[in-house]
C-alpha cells in the first residue's frame, strides 16, 4: 500500500546531502534562548526557502516569566567569552570548545582556591564558601550542594553515565551541563583533565583558579523553524526534529535536523515534479528547541490541535553504529495514547530491513541493528503524545551513544547509510499520512489488527511460560526452581508479584489495542467493528489457555486510593520554576523520594498521561503495573499531592 511511496522517495533522498545539511547545522554553537541558536534557525529556514517550502521563523517571548502551559521559557543568553586557567594556565577556554562551559554560566571574574570533592556527601561541602570546586561527578549531583554552600565557581569533569559507557570509556570527552535558573557560573574538564587537576590539588598545598566568563542574561526571544508543504484540507501531520544543543553535537541532534530538512526538500521536489501527488493534509515541519519549543509552538496553535493527526519525532538518528555502539530504534507512543501510528512506522521500519539475501536469495535481512520498543520519553514526542495534546508521536532514535552529550559527537560519527535509511522512513510515514483515504484507513486498521494480534499472542506465550514454570514448582519436578522459589516475570527473570492479574493483563491489552485500531478513524470513517470482533476472538482463546493454570493467582484486595487527579495545563507538568523557588532542603527531600524508587520519572510522566480526570489513582496505579510491569501507589500519592500543593494538578478527594 505504502510501497509506491518508499521507492519514489528512496530513489530521490541522498543520506549524504543530508550528512552535509547535518554538518551545516554543526557550525553553530545551538544553546536554547541565544542568538547562537537564532542564527542556526534562520540558516535552517533559509535553506528551506531556497527549496521552494513555505518556511518562517516563529519567535516566542523568552523572558524568565513567561508560561506555555506548565513550562517557564528562561531569559535569553548570550556569552561573549568564558576562560578557565588554573595556575596560570588555561585548561578552557569557550573560544576553542563551546562545551567547555556549563551553558547559561552567569557571569563573573572570580580568582579563588580550588578544592576537591569525590562525592555527594553534604559534609564534604561545609567548608567551601568563596572557592572553587572540582568534583568528578555529574553537574546535577553536585550543584545544589554547591550553591547552597557558597562556591564562588563549579568544576565538573562529570560524565553522565548511560547503557555500554563510563568515564573509563571515554576519558577525553567534555560533558555537556547546563545551568537552567540557577545563578551560578562553571566549566566543564574531560575525565582525564579532572584526574590531573585531582592529583594537582592533593599533592599541592594550595591550588589557584581563574574562572572569566563574559555573559549576559535578558528578556529575549525563543525560535521555531516552521516549514510546511500545503494539502488540501486543515489537518496536518508533523515532522519534528530539536535544533538545540551545543556546537558541535553531531548525531544529538545535527543528525536529526538534516534528515528532517531532505525529507522536506525530497517530498517538495517529488510533488513538484508530479512523481507524487499533492496530499490530502499538510506536512509540517518543526526544528524546535527540544522540549520547551514544542511545548511553546503546540500552546500558541491550540486551535489546530485537532487537525494534527500524526507526527513523528527524529532524535539522534545518523549514528556509524559500529562506532557509536548504536541500535536503531523505533519508539512506540505510550499506552495512554494507543494509536494506529507504530504499527504503520513499523511495518516501513521492517522494509528497510531487506537490505542483502541469504546464499539462496531466499530471504533478505538487516546489515544494521534496530528494535521496536515502548515508549521511553525524554524528547518532543514526550509532548506531543500527552494525551491532552493528542497527536500521536513514535520517536527515532539510535541508542546508546557513546558520544552523547560529550565533545566527541562529531560529524565524522555521521553514516550517510544511517541518514538514508531514516530519511526514508519519515518520508514514507510522513506521506502515507498525508495522502490517505478510505482505502489506506481499511488497509491499515487491518494492519493494526494483525500486529496487535502478533502482540498479544506474544504476551500469552509469555504468561503461558511463566505458569508452566510455576506449575513445575508446584509439583516439585524442578528442583532448583523450587529450591530458589523464583519464577520467570513478564520481563525477564524477576520476582513474580502475587497479585499479578494475568486475564487482566490480556483485557487492558485489548482495550488498548482496540483503541488503536479505531485511531484509524481520524483518517477516514471507516467501520471496525469486524476487526475488533475478531480481536476479541483471539483474546479470549488466550484467556482459555491461562484458566488452564491451577497456578495462575486470583485477584487480591489491594489498597484503593479515590483520589481522582484533574489536568490543569495541557501537556506534560514541567515542575522547574516550581523546584528553583523551593529551599535546598525542600530540594533534597523531593530528589530523594524521586530517588527510592525505580524508574520515578517514567512512572511520573505515564501517571499523568493516565489522568483523565475520572480515574482514581487506584486505577492509574493498576495501569502503571500492566503497562510496565511497575508501580508504586504510596509514591503516586506522594507525587500528586506535591503536584497539587503547587497548584499544577487538582485532586478531588
Amino acid at each position: 500500500m505504502f510501497d509506491y511511496i518508499f521507492h519514489a522517495v528512496e530513489k530521490e533522498i541522498s543520506g549524504q546531502n543530508a550528512k552535509n545539511l547535518a554538518h551545516e547545522v554543526t557550525r553553530f554553537h545551538r544553546i536554547q534562548v541565544s542568538p547562537h541558536f537564532r542564527e542556526a534557525a534562520l540558516w535552517c529556514c533559509n535553506q528551506l526557502k531556497e527549496w521552494g517550502l513555505d518556511c518562517h521563523v516563529c519567535e516566542f517571548p523568552a523572558d524568565g516569566r513567561t508560561m506555555y502551559w506548565s513550562y517557564l521559557l528562561p531569559d535569553e543568553w548570550k556569552v561573549d567569552s568564558a576562560v578557565l586557567e588554573i595556575e596560570g594556565k588555561i585548561w578552557a577556554d569557550f573560544r576553542d570548545e563551546k562545551v567547555s562551559l556549563i551553558q547559561r554560566s552567569h557571569p563573573v571574574a572570580v580568582e579563588a582556591e580550588i578544592v576537591h570533592i569525590d562525592g555527594d556527601d553534604e559534609k564534604d561541602f561545609q567548608n567551601i564558601k568563596g572557592k572553587i570546586i572540582h568534583s568528578p561527578l555529574s553537574l546535577e549531583k553536585i550543584k545544589d550542594l554547591a550553591l547552597h554552600y557558597g562556591a564562588a565557581g563549579i568544576l565538573t569533569s562529570g560524565i553522565r553515565e548511560i547503557s555500554e559507557r563510563t568515564r573509563i570509556d571515554v576519558p577525553d570527552a567534555v560533558h555537556y551541563f547546563s545551568f537552567w535558573g540557577e545563578k551560578a557560573s562553571g566549566f566543564v574538564l574531560s575525565p582525564r583533565k579532572g584526574e590531573a587537576l585531582r592529583k594537582m590539588v592533593r599533592e599541592t598545598k594550595s591550588v589557584k583558579g581563574r574562572m572569566t566568563i563574559e555573559s549576559s542574561l535578558y528578556p529575549g526571544a525563543m525560535e521555531v523553524v516552521d516549514a510546511v508543504i500545503p494539502g488540501e484540507s486543515d489537518e496536518e501531520v508533523l515532522v519534528v526534529a530539536h535544533l538545540c544543543h551545543p556546537q558541535p553535537s553531531a548525531n544529538d541532534n545535527a543528525s536529526g535536523d538534516g534528515a528532517l530538512m531532505e525529507v522536506a526538500r525530497a517530498l517538495k521536489h517529488l510533488i513538484d515534479e508530479n512523481k507524487l501527488k499533492n496530499p490530502r493534509r499538510s506536512i509540517r515541519f518543526l526544528l524546535v528547541p527540544e522540549i520547551h519549543g514544542t511545548v511553546a509552538y503546540l500552546a500558541s496553535h491550540e486551535k489546530d490541535l485537532p487537525g494534527m493527526v500524526a507526527a513523528l519525532n527524529l532524535d539522534m538518528v545518523g549514528e556509524t553504529q559500529e562506532v557509536c555502539n548504536s541500535t536503531l530504534l523505533l519508539e512506540r507512543t505510550p499506552h495512554a495514547m494507543p494509536s494506529f501510528v507504530n504499527d504503520l512506522a513499523e511495518v516501513i521500519f521492517e522494509k528497510l530491513t531487506h537490505e542483502i539475501g541469504n546464499f539462496s536469495g531466499s530471504t533478505k535481512y538487516a546489515t544494521f541493528r534496530h528494535a521496536v520498543t515502548p515508549f521511553s520519553g525524554g524528547s518532543d514526542h514526550l509532548v506531543l503524545s500527552d494525551p491532552t495534546v493528542g497527536v500521536p508521536c513514535p520517536m527515532i532514535i539510535q541508542w546508546p551513544d557513546m558520544f552523547y552529550h560529550s565533545s566527541l559527537d562529531t560529524i565524522d560519527k555521521i553514516d550517510p547509510a544511517s541518514m538514508k535509511r531514516v530519511s526514508i522512513l519519515t518520508a514514507t510515514y510522513a506521506y502515507f499520512i498525508a495522502a490517505a483515504g478510505e482505502e489506506e484507513a481499511q488497509w491499515l486498521a487491518f494492519i493494526v489488527m494483525e500486529k496487535a494480534k502478533e502482540r498479544i499472542i506474544r504476551k500469552g506465550r509469555e504468561i503461558v511460560t511463566i505458569l508452566a514454570d510455576e506449575e513445575l514448582k508446584k509439583h516439585g519436578t524442578d528442583k532448583k526452581k523450587q529450591k530458589d522459589g523464583k519464577g520467570r516475570g513478564i520481563e525477564g527473570e524477576k520476582e513474580r508479584d502475587a497479585t499479578w492479574d494475568y486475564v487482566g493483563q490480556l483485557d487492558y491489552l485489548l482495550d488498548r489495542e482496540i483503541h488503536a485500531i479505531r485511531s484509524v478513524k481520524t483518517l477516514a470513517e471507516i467501520d471496525t467493528e469486524p476487526l475488533e470482533n475478531e480481536l476479541k476472538q483471539v483474546v479470549s482463546a488466550e484467556k482459555e489457555r491461562v484458566k488452564q493454570y491451577e497456578s495462575a493467582p486470583e485477584k487480591e484486595n489491594q489498597e484503593e486510593c479515590t483520589w481522582v487527579p484533574v489536568r490543569v495545563y495541557p501537556g506534560p507538568i514541567s515542575t522547574r520554576k516550581v523546584l528553583l523557588d523551593m529551599s535546598f532542603e525542600q530540594r533534597r527531600a523531593f530528589e530523594k523520594k524521586q530517588e527510592g524508587v525505580k524508574a520515578s520519572r517514567l512512572l511520573e510522566t505515564l501517571a499523568v498521561y493516565w489522568s483523565d480526570g475520572e480515574r482514581t489513582l487506584s486505577e492509574i496505579n493498576r495501569l502503571l503495573t500492566y503497562e510496565i510491569g511497575q508501580s508504586s501507589l504510596e509514591f503516586l500519592k506522594w507525587y500528586f499531592g506535591f503536584l497539587e500543593e503547587h497548584g499544577l494538578v487538582e485532586l478531588r478527594r
